[in-house]
């Protein structure tokens, strides 16, 4: 038995379950999809809210969109992902595993996301003198120099002053690095 029906609604379809799967409730509305194809019939994937998929692409297993998140392209999301928010997904992107997606953000090209992903957008500073990212999980890169986030609240006093920042620079820094600690991942 399928879990979904479509009623047209403009130039795509509204999603409506025929029975209880995963959390979602039979006779419960979801997103839009531009075809069946676009969503499976299978495992506990589901489009919510006012969030919807699109051309080729494909959300399958127990992944979940919800909010305002559009899909688009050839993108495929499964697994157990999940997309959210105002997030945009394009081209050839693949979601995939326990990956959470949400935000503003926007996933495009050949972009392979899996695994335990970033929950948040990685965080982007410009200091005095050089920009810190988290530009690796677990890491923060400051100029050119990668290290892990323990490493740096260990070590930022000392290097500091080795490339010869003034206190009030150091302290700058450190106080940054206390914000990316703070935030995890």
């Amino acid at each position: 038995m399928n879990k979904y029906k479509i009623v047209k609604e403009g130039e795509m379809f509204r999603i409506i379950a025929l029975k209880f799967f995963g959390t979602v409730k039979k006779g419960e509305k979801g997103g839009l999809i531009k075809n069946e194809n676009n969503l499976s019939q299978n495992g506990n994937a589901w489009i919510s809210d006012n969030a919807w998929i699109s051309d080729n692409a494909r959300i399958s297993d127990n992944a979940q969109i919800s909010d305002n998140a559009q899909i688009s392209g050839n993108a495929r999301i499964f697994g157990n992902a999940w997309i959210s928010g105002n997030a945009q997904i394009s081209g050839d992107a693949r979601i995939s595993g326990d990956a959470q997606i949400f935000g503003d953000a926007w996933i495009s090209g050949n972009a392979w996301i899996s695994g335990n992903a970033w929950s948040k957008s990685p965080l982007f500073i410009a200091g005095t003198r050089h920009t810190l990212t988290n530009a690796k999980c677990g890491h923060i890169k400051i100029g050119c120099h990668l290290k892990t986030i323990e490493w740096w609240v260990k070590n930022y006093n000392n290097i500091g002053k080795i490339e010869n920042y003034t206190e009030e620079e150091i302290k700058e820094y450190g106080l940054y690095i206390k914000l990316f600690q703070k935030i995890g991942k």
